[in-house]
């Protein structure tokens, strides 16, 4: 009850100190400007005459306001785990349930689980193929198919980026699940961290929510949950893609197989129920791969992306 008392303290501070820069902030730019505006009658900054007209007043005429620029969405998200994280150590400490040393049990969990799914998220939110792909000087997301995953990787950047970029999702999908299994036994905690890591590759913070497709998470994911038979399904992932040459093609029949697989060797209902809703997102996000394959215009493995204007970063 503190922790949530002194959460809504700080967001109703946090939004008053908002809402005093829109009033105030963007009238001290608006004024900022006008004073750089007033230059010498007759020369502009760089000495050059126009007549006796007073340069950058006209053009700033009937400016009142400029809003700031509002927060970045990863800063909220990091308050929110900082939050979260005080209210877990309160807890801890036993100062929220002095009164009810019951509950304390029952909150702790509720905290470590809401941590742990936001662990997952976050994790699942770094932008493995994009940050490869900038340490070769190209932008993934503005060539190919803008697609940070693997397989554009492979095709606008080269090989060994797509190597790192398949290892790191297979990491950050493999690390929150596995570390939450290590915390607790609850399995349906574990499954929601699971999809959590999936959510954060499809719509990551980092990148304003526009993210992959999540194939190597949810790989990554499935062997944390079920060693063998994660291995098994990403090895049967691999022979679709060698002998198709097609990596959506590979990713689309794994998520139809592995809920199948899962509940025929006796996973427990919460990790079967994970693979049937990441499997039908995964599914959902290659809905244009699919109609690509119907219709003969999927592009192979391998195959070079066209060069477009902006691909290239510095």
């Amino acid at each position: 009850m503190l922790t949530a008392c002194v959460a809504l303290v700080l967001g109703v501070r946090a939004r008053r100190h908002w809402i005093g820069s829109l009033r105030h902030g963007g009238i001290r730019r608006s004024h900022a400007l006008r004073a750089e505006a007033r230059v010498v009658p007759g020369e502009d900054r760089d000495g050059h005459h126009h007549g006796e007209r007073f340069i950058g007043q006209s053009d700033l005429k009937g400016i009142r306001y400029l809003a700031p620029e509002q927060p970045s969405g990863y800063r909220v998200f990091v308050g929110a785990l900082f939050v979260l994280i005080v209210g877990w150590l309160l807890l801890r400490r036993g100062l929220l349930c002095c009164r009810f040393p019951i509950s304390w049990a029952i909150l702790a969990a509720m905290f470590s689980s809401v941590l742990l799914v936001l662990c997952g998220y976050l994790l699942g939110s770094v932008p493995t193929g994009f940050l490869a792909g900038r340490a070769r000087g190209v932008d993934v997301r503005r060539a190919g198919s803008g697609n940070i995953g693997m397989a554009n990787v492979l095709r606008t950047a080269g090989k060994w980026p797509a190597v790192v970029t398949m290892a790191g999702d297979m990491l950050k999908g493999f690390a929150p699940v596995f570390l939450a299994r290590l915390v607790t036994e609850n399995e349906w905690v574990v499954a929601a961290v699971a999809l959590a890591a999936v959510v954060g590759h499809c719509w990551p913070v980092f990148l304003r929510f526009k993210g992959g497709k999540a194939v190597a998470t949810g790989a990554g994911t499935t062997i944390a949950l079920a060693p063998v038979v994660g291995l098994m399904l990403f090895a049967f992932w691999w022979v679709v893609v060698a002998v198709s040459r097609y990596t959506s093609l590979g990713a689309i029949s794994v998520m139809v197989v592995t809920p199948v697989v899962f509940l025929l060797t006796g996973q427990p209902i919460a990790y079967v129920l994970y693979t049937i809703v990441g499997g039908s997102l995964v599914l959902w996000r290659h809905r244009e791969n699919a109609l690509a394959l119907v219709k003969g215009t999927e592009r192979k493995i391998g195959q070079k992306a066209q060069k477009q204007g902006g691909a290239r970063v510095r």
